[in-house]
This record gives C-alpha cells, structure tokens and sequence, in this order.
C-alpha cells in the first residue's frame, strides 16, 4: 500500500448523510451500514488506484468518476492521494450538481 488517502469535501459528506438516511428508512440499518462500508472501502481503493475512474473532463477538468451500487462517486486527484467531490445517484443531472 502507497499510504494514499482521501479526503471527503463538505457537500460529499452530506451526500453520504442522505445516502445513509434513506437506505435506512428504505431498506434498514443492516443495509445501511453494508452500503456506506461499500462506498468507503471504494473511496480507499480509489485513493490507492486513482486512475481507475472514468475521466468526466467534459463536466469539470481532471473530474473522474467511479460506480459504486446506484452511486457514482466523482473525485480528483491531488498529491497525497483523492478529494472525494461528490457522491451522487446515477439517475441525478450530473451537470446541475457539479
């Protein structure tokens, strides 16, 4: 491991708030818990093999994107590893909210 890390931004940290609130409410505390563990062992992966997300330069310059469940996290990269931007559902105007 290369010691990379990630940094989740304000307004990500709120989409991962909502994302819990409402698997909970949806699907319980069980599902809710193995999603959020799912979306952050993706944002460790990701700071480890930054280039495995799709390049999104079209929306933002250096913006990638990567699935996870009904979510596509979008991030950069810096020099101590990722800046977690975004967490957002696949069937929201990505436009509008970056």
């Amino acid at each position: 491991m290369s010691g990379k890390s990630y940094r989740v931004t304000e307004i990500a940290r709120l989409d991962v708030e909502d994302i819990g609130r409402y698997t909970n409410k949806t699907w319980g505390k069980r599902q809710r818990n193995d999603y959020l563990r799912a979306l952050f062992n993706r944002f460790e992966f990701l700071a480890e093999f930054p280039y495995s997300g799709q390049k999104h330069d079209n929306i933002r310059e250096g913006l990638l994107g990567f699935s996870e469940g009904a979510h596509m996290i979008f991030y950069r990269i810096n020099a101590d590893g990722i800046d977690i931007l975004r967490v957002l559902h696949q069937r929201m105007s990505l436009e509008e909210r970056l």
